[in-house]
């Protein structure tokens, strides 16, 4: 008896290796076909139907087990051997209609491009600095004029515009404006964003500029903007955050501002015409820019801790903590301790830690001239930072952020040697002279490129007497595209998209 369960056991494991051989070769068919339907995917469905190869892969791998089992089983009763059979392929072609699919979903998802449809959203945010030596008055209005602008012309909508103030408004204020919040909110702005949508950024408030411990500055100056908080927001953690923007996405940056030239390192359009001269009472305006001895004054009485203009980044460090500018790490000492990391814990470790040889130099061009500095800035550049007599090791520096010339269209307060002014007419509200001009401008013609509304804001201040001439930094078809609406290489038309006229 035990001899005929055996051949009978021998004749369902045979069986079971002949069907299992079939559906290894009904696997290869599907594998044939989903190679065929990736033909046209992108990495994506590539990702899924990979995915799915290793679903079936499992599955199949599920079936051996149920083979061992059914051999074990063997041994007891040949009907078990049917009954794991007939549900380890059960499984097998169950898994395999599910992975294809779920390839087949992905095929459909790839080809249907963007998980969802463009959308314009806007952060839009005033600092008046309201009980500080630096109060300004226009601010929050400017805040209200953009945001009745883009709502009434450019089809943005109120659930994806964020405001933030520091002063009484008719507007929902999400949060105050500080450093963190202001680079929380953009990392929001532009963290999903996709081809075709517009983005919009809005500062009005004061600019700064910072000594800086960058060698590849040439004025040895961070270009910043000024949260409520003071915790000041540098070009290079503006472009850190944006430089990520996808290509087709338009990301409209207005900094109605002082030292705001240059925030993204765009090329500046050549805008031609009259420029504004001044000839304005100034009695009734106020400079949107805090000198960098006021910035630490203020600093200083804010927080009780001591702060001196030529170690800015150090003291927002210890103030702000994580928070701070990216760069109030000290450069010297990140370089001392990845050289003694570099060479280890002997005499030359030694030395590096104690400043020698070339930090020695470094310490002393950060406190000589300018040349000097520029000269070690230019070596440091070149070769990265080495140690004499450590085999020639080289440090890397850090390296700056950098936006691509096809991303963000910044419109400028005025010119690097002129200021932006908190204008403060008897006969109208306060507000900064650029947003007050640019609601002048789109008020009689909202259908204007970006280089027609920067030329004829630039004649409105001129009018106006204002001394400021605000500048256009994108590439030049940019430039000629319709104001706040999706780029030409977006491959999207809005609904409300508008022609030039």
């Amino acid at each position: 008896a035990m001899g005929g369960l055996g051949q009978q056991a021998q004749g369902a494991m045979g069986g079971l290796g002949q069907q299992a051989q079939g559906a290894m070769g009904a696997m290869g068919g599907l594998g044939q076909q989903a190679q065929g339907a990736m033909g046209g995917l992108g990495q994506q469905a590539q990702g899924a139907m990979g995915g799915a190869m290793g679903q079936a892969s499992s599955a199949m791998g599920g079936l051996s087990g149920m083979a061992g089992n059914a051999g074990n089983a063997a041994q007891g009763a040949s009907r078990d051997i049917s009954g794991a059979l007939g549900g380890g392929m059960g499984a097998v072609g169950g898994a395999a209609t599910g992975a294809m699919g779920s390839a087949m979903g992905a095929l459909g998802a790839a080809r249907a491009g963007p998980s969802r449809p463009p959308i314009k959203r806007a952060l839009l945010v005033g600092c008046n600095y309201p009980g500080t030596n630096a109060a300004l008055k226009g601010c929050i209005n400017d805040v209200e004029t953009i945001y009745n602008l883009i709502t009434t012309y450019y089809g943005f909508q109120p659930q994806n515009i964020t405001c933030l103030l520091d002063d009484q408004s008719r507007l929902p204020t999400k949060a105050r404006p500080t450093g963190v919040e202001m680079k929380n909110e953009l990392r929001a702005l532009v963290g999903d964003a996709v081809p075709g949508d517009v983005l919009l950024f809005h500062f009005s408030g004061h600019g700064t500029q910072v000594p800086t411990t960058e060698f590849n500055e040439p004025d040895g100056k961070d270009e910043a903007i000024c949260p409520t908080d003071l915790n000041i927001i540098i070009d290079n953690d503006i472009k850190a955050i944006i430089c990520g923007v996808p290509t087709g996405v338009n990301f409209t940056f207005i900094a109605d501002c002082c030292h705001s030239g240059g925030l993204l390192d765009h090329a500046e359009i050549q805008i031609s015409g009259d420029k504004a001269q001044g000839g304005r009472d100034l009695s009734d305006t106020s400079a949107r820019s805090l000198p960098v001895d006021s910035l630490a004054q203020m600093l200083s009485a804010q927080t009780g801790t001591q702060v001196s203009p030529s170690n800015m980044f150090g003291s927002l460090g210890k103030i702000f903590g994580d928070g701070a500018p990216s760069l109030s790490g000290n450069l010297l000492g990140n370089l001392q301790g990845q050289a003694a990391n570099l060479l280890g814990g002997g005499a030359a470790g030694a030395a590096a830690k104690k400043s020698g040889g070339m930090f020695s130099c470094f310490k002393s061009c950060m406190g000589n001239s300018q040349a000097a500095q520029q000269a070690a800035g230019n070596a440091a550049n070149n070769a990265g930072a080495s140690i004499p007599g450590a085999n020639n090791i080289k440090i890397p520096l850090p390296s700056k952020p950098h936006v691509t010339s096809d991303v963000g269209v910044l419109i400028t307060g005025c010119q690097g040697h002129e200021t932006s002014a908190d204008a403060r007419p008897a006969n109208k509200p306060p507000h900064g002279a650029l947003t007050g001009a640019i609601n002048t401008v789109l008020q009689q013609n909202p259908r204007v490129s970006y280089m027609q509304l920067v030329h004829q804001v630039r004649s409105t201040l001129a009018r106006e007497g204002f001394a400021q001439n605000p500048c256009l930094e994108c590439e030049q078809v940019h430039a000629n595209e319709p104001f706040l609406e999706p780029h030409s290489n977006s491959g999207i038309t809005s609904p409300g998209q508008i022609q030039l006229q």
